[in-house]
């Protein structure tokens, strides 16, 4: 096969498959909750086998399902999600000295508090903005 040739067979292939990744829709509430359970499984991996808590693991365990959580619904209340988080967080941190408790669902609370919280008039957006 010449250069060329084998150029045209990898485009077709990749156009193809793009065409197919396309055309399937995601549910962002669905992926959101997967999301949320992928949180909440590493954390408390992290407390209870890797011993992430300062010795308290049963409170760390609590306020890790507390911070992991509210990912599922941070769609549905952006601004109160992206509030609660980090300041669940903090308390953690303080308290737990938690190092990777909560650390992906803090990032991402921020980024939906951002994304989907209120405009600069003051009304508050249903939908993220994108």
């Amino acid at each position: 096969m010449t250069r060329h040739r084998v150029g045209a067979v990898y485009r077709h292939i990749v156009k193809t498959r793009l065409r197919r990744l396309r055309s399937l829709r995601f549910d962002p509430v669905k992926i959101d909750w997967a999301l949320a359970a992928l949180f909440t499984v590493t954390t408390q991996q992290a407390i209870w086998v890797a011993h992430d808590g300062a010795g308290h693991r049963l409170g760390a365990a609590t306020l890790a399902i507390a911070i992991t959580g509210p990912v599922a619904v941070r769609r549905r209340w952006p601004t109160l999600v992206g509030t609660a988080v980090p300041v669940l967080s903090a308390i953690d941190n303080f308290t737990f000295n938690g190092t990777s408790i909560g650390y992906h669902s803090r990032i991402s609370s921020r980024y939906m508090r951002w994304r989907c919280g209120p405009r600069r008039d003051g009304s508050s957006r249903v939908s993220p903005r994108w």
